[in-house]
């Protein structure tokens, strides 16, 4: 991801990057890490330690060895660097803030993995700094994600192509029908895309491996309990 290097490491140098280990189909940002740490920069990523699966805690990145598996730890957990577990409030030292994103729009809105993790982490992002969520070209979107009162908008979103800067505190446009005000708009290639793997599913079809395929399907598993809970009964 040299767009990381370019955008944000120029003319302003930050101090902190909190950064995260990607695993699964997120975009590879090992090498990215490796770059940061040879430019000298202070990089935090996640450290849950022994606690749970949602404790809100950090690690300081010295060098791409000190990355390990946690004994006992689920493939759905990051691997973390060994050393002192930071407090929550360690972010608040931070430029530059990197979220994994399954979606983000044009207006900020982010969809996560649906734990919250990074919804309590980043309550502690200091006054200025950027937040950039990090996707998949597709995963970018224009039409608005739902957003809930808990979600910290996005300030910048980069794919491996280009770098979006997005002004902070923009509210995403309500839907035109007051009726339907609180009924988050659905982008109509996640439907679309999300139709097609549950029918491949339930036909016993072997589901295409398409990078737009899997994230349509996170991300409809994603938006359903939002819609659930949000949807506005006439």
């Amino acid at each position: 991801m040299n767009l990381i290097m370019k955008e944000f490491l120029r003319p302003t140098r930050p101090r902190t990057i909190a950064a995260y280990v990607s695993m699964g189909t997120e975009i590879p940002l090992r090498p990215t890490l490796e770059a940061l740490l040879g430019h000298g920069m202070r990089v935090l990523v996640p450290r849950l330690g022994g606690g749970a699966a949602d404790d809100v805690g950090w690690g300081l990145l010295t060098k791409m060895e000190d990355l390990q598996r946690p004994s006992g730890a689920s493939q759905r957990r990051p691997d973390e660097p060994t050393g002192r577990r930071l407090p929550p409030n360690a972010l608040e030292s931070a430029d530059l803030i990197l979220v994994p994103a399954f979606a983000v729009d044009t207006h900020g809105t982010r969809l996560g993995r649906g734990g919250g993790w990074y919804d309590r982490a980043l309550r502690h992002v200091p006054s200025g700094a950027t937040i950039a969520g990090v996707c998949w070209p597709w995963e970018r979107v224009a039409t608005p994600l739902p957003r809930e009162d808990h979600d910290v908008p996005m300030t910048a979103i980069v794919t491996p192509r280009d770098v979006t800067r997005i002004a902070p505190n923009q509210e995403p446009p309500a839907h035109p029908s007051s009726r339907y005000a609180k009924r988050p708009v659905i982008p109509p290639v996640v439907l679309v895309l999300a139709a097609y793997y549950v029918i491949t599913t339930h036909t016993g079809r072997e589901v295409s491996r398409c990078p737009h395929i899997t994230t349509a399907a996170r991300t409809a598993d994603m938006i359903s309990p939002r819609i659930n809970r949000s949807r506005t009964i006439p």
